[in-house]
C-alpha cells in the first residue's frame, strides 16, 4: 500500500478530530443524568413492550381493584439479559442470587419495582403480593383478588443457547394453578426471546415486556393500569410447539449441560432452511404459530381499507387508508407483505407507525426495497427482479390475510 494511502486515510481521522473540536475540547467526564436515563428506558419500554392477550377486556385494570401480585420477584426489581451486555443496576441488584461462579453467574434484576409503581400508580387498588414459591399460598391469593398479575421471567443471555423454551423455575405450573383458580389473571412475561405458554388459553391476559430495563418497572404499571397503551408488535414469533421449529434439538444437548455443550462439543450443525427462517420459515411450512411475527394488540381498534400498488420510475409503493374504530387513542403499525411470482415465503415489505385519535383516520404511504422483490443471483453478483405477477398483503401481522391486492412487474437486475 502506498505511503500517500496511509496518510491519506489518517488524515481524514485527524481533520475529524479537529473539526469536532475534541483535541481542542477533550470531552470531561461528568456524573450521570440518571433521572433521564431512567426516563429514557422506560419510554422505550413502554413502546416495545407487546399485548398479546386481552380476553374480555381484562385491562387496563382498575384503579380500585384487589389485586393479587405473584411471583417473578415482582416486590424487587425486573430481570436483565446476561452476558457481555449485562451492566451493574445503578442502586445494586434488587435479587441476590445463589452465588454462581461459573459464567454467566447469577440472573440480575435492576432495582425497579413493579409492584411499588402498581401501588404508586393506583394507590386506592387493594394490591398485595405473594412470591410464587408456594403454589397453595399463590392459589390462596388469587382467590381472594377480584385480578391476578403474575410475573414470569426465562434468564437467557447472549452467546450461549436457551436450556429450553420453558419459562425459569415452576412458572407454567404456577400459573396453571392461579388460572385455574382465578380465570381473571394476566401473565407478564420477561423474556428475551419465544417461550412456550401451555396455559395460555386459561388466562386472560399477556403482556410481553421482554427485559424491561432500568426504567422497567414504572412502565410495566403505567401500561397495566393504561395510562399507556401497549404499541409493540412482535419482532419473533411465538411457535405452539417446538416441533414447528426449523431445528428444535441439538443432539447430544438437554437443559442440564447446555452450558458445557456450548463450548465443548465439535459437533457439525447444519442450517439447511436457507433464507426462509423466521416467520417466513412458518408461511413457507403453512404453520399456524401461537403468536405470529408483527402481533400486537393495543387498548383501542383499527381498520385498514383502500389499498392500492402502483410503480413509479422503478419505485414501488403501497398506499391505504387507516382508521381508529375505538374510543381511545392508539399506535396502530399496520405491514405490508409481498409474495414473488415463483411463489415462496411472504416478504416483509414495509410498515408504518402511526398514532391516530379515536375517529381519526389517515392514508399512508409505504416504499418498497426493490432488493425485497428480487433474488439475489450468486453467480452474477446481483440482485433479480422477475418478471410476472406479485401479490401484497397489507396486515396487522404476519399470517393476516384479510386485505391484498397484486402488482406486474417487468423483470431487471440490481448491484449488489
Amino acid at each position: 500500500m502506498p505511503q500517500a494511502r496511509i496518510d491519506d486515510m489518517a488524515q481524514r481521522i485527524v481533520r475529524s478530530l479537529f473539526a469536532i473540536g475534541l483535541v481542542d475540547h477533550p470531552p470531561q467526564q461528568k456524573p450521570l443524568d440518571v433521572v433521564t436515563d431512567t426516563l429514557v428506558a422506560q419510554k422505550d419500554e413502554e413502546e416495545g413492550a407487546v399485548l398479546l392477550r386481552n380476553q374480555g377486556n381484562i385491562l387496563p385494570l382498575s384503579p380500585t381493584a384487589r389485586i393479587a401480585v405473584i411471583g417473578g420477584h415482582a416486590d424487587a426489581g425486573v430481570i436483565s439479559g446476561g452476558g457481555s451486555s449485562q451492566v451493574e443496576p445503578i442502586g445494586g441488584e434488587a435479587v441476590k442470587g445463589p452465588g454462581k461462579k461459573e459464567w454467566p453467574g447469577d440472573p440480575v434484576y435492576f432495582p425497579s419495582s413493579p409492584l411499588k409503581a402498581m401501588k404508586a400508580e393506583a394507590p386506592q387498588a387493594r394490591i398485595t403480593y405473594d412470591s410464587g414459591t408456594s403454589i397453595a399460598s399463590a392459589v390462596r391469593a388469587a382467590r381472594a383478588a377480584d385480578v391476578v398479575v403474575v410475573y414470569a421471567t426465562q434468564f437467557t443471555f447472549e452467546g450461549m443457547d436457551a436450556p429450553s423454551m420453558h419459562l425459569d423455575d415452576n412458572a407454567d405450573a404456577l400459573i396453571t394453578a392461579v388460572a385455574a383458580a382465578n380465570p381473571r389473571t394476566v401473565v407478564v412475561m420477561e423474556t428475551g426471546d419465544p417461550v412456550l405458554m401451555p396455559w395460555n388459553n386459561s388466562v386472560a391476559g399477556v403482556l410481553e415486556a421482554w427485559f424491561p430495563g432500568s426504567g422497567g418497572g414504572p412502565a410495566i404499571a403505567r401500561l397495566l393500569f393504561g395510562k399507556v397503551a401497549p404499541s409493540g408488535h412482535l419482532t419473533m414469533t411465538f411457535p405452539q410447539a417446538e416441533s414447528q421449529l426449523a431445528h428444535p434439538d441439538i443432539a447430544g444437548v438437554t437443559a442440564d449441560n447446555v452450558f458445557e455443550m456450548q463450548f465443548h462439543t465439535d459437533q457439525e450443525l447444519v442450517y439447511d432452511e436457507g433464507s426462509d427462517v423466521g416467520y417466513r420459515w412458518f408461511d413457507r411450512n403453512h404453520f399456524k404459530p401461537l403468536y405470529p411475527f408483527g402481533y400486537g394488540l393495543t387498548y383501542t381498534t383499527f381498520s385498514s381499507d383502500g389499498l392500492k400498488v402502483g410503480e413509479h420510475h422503478g419505485q414501488v409503493t403501497a398506499t391505504f387508508n387507516v382508521h381508529n374504530t375505538g374510543t381511545r387513542p392508539g399506535v396502530d403499525v399496520p405491514q405490508v407483505y409481498v409474495s414473488l411470482p415463483d411463489g415462496g415465503a411472504r416478504r416483509l415489505a414495509g410498515w408504518q407507525r402511526i398514532s391516530l385519535a379515536p375517529g381519526e383516520s389517515r392514508q399512508v404511504s409505504v416504499r418498497i426495497d426493490p432488493r425485497l422483490l428480487a433474488h439475489f443471483d450468486d453467480r452474477h453478483d446481483r440482485w433479480s427482479v422477475p418478471s410476472g405477477t406479485f401479490r401484497v398483503w397489507l396486515a396487522a401481522c404476519a399470517t393476516d390475510d384479510s386485505q391484498q391486492a397484486t402488482m406486474h412487474l417487468h423483470g431487471r437486475t440490481m448491484a449488489p
